[in-house]
């Protein structure tokens, strides 16, 4: 937001709000699986919540305080993420060679199964 006038968004402004809200969704929902329903993450699905749960917090204050450097901080942490989320899926799609079994005894399955 600018200071002159308060009523009014950039784009960059609207696309921060936006990204922050979706990293407070995701948060939120997987502390919810996790801790109310007792759904414990598998190892991937660890390293997933260590790229997105910092999100938060550096999306959130860019945000308050108007910093534009919000991509720098956020976007390494955000493709970091995004590649394991696809790495995750594409091993338990059967896509991509397994290395590692998704969802195994370290922790329940993600789909339940």
């Amino acid at each position: 937001m600018t200071k002159a006038d308060p009523q009014s968004m950039s784009r960059d402004d609207l696309t921060l709000t936006a990204a922050f809200l979706i990293a407070l969704a995701a948060t939120l929902g997987a502390l919810f699986i996790g801790e109310v329903l007792g759904q414990m993450p598998c190892t991937l699905c660890w390293y997933q919540r260590i790229a997105m749960f910092p999100l938060v917090p550096i999306l959130g204050l860019s945000l308050w305080r108007g910093d534009g450097m919000a991509r720098t901080y956020g976007l390494p942490l955000a493709f970091a993420g995004l590649a394991l989320a696809a790495w995750h899926s594409g091993l338990y799609a059967g896509i991509l060679p397994a290395p590692i079994v998704p969802c195994t005894e370290n922790g329940p399955s993600c789909t339940g199964e």
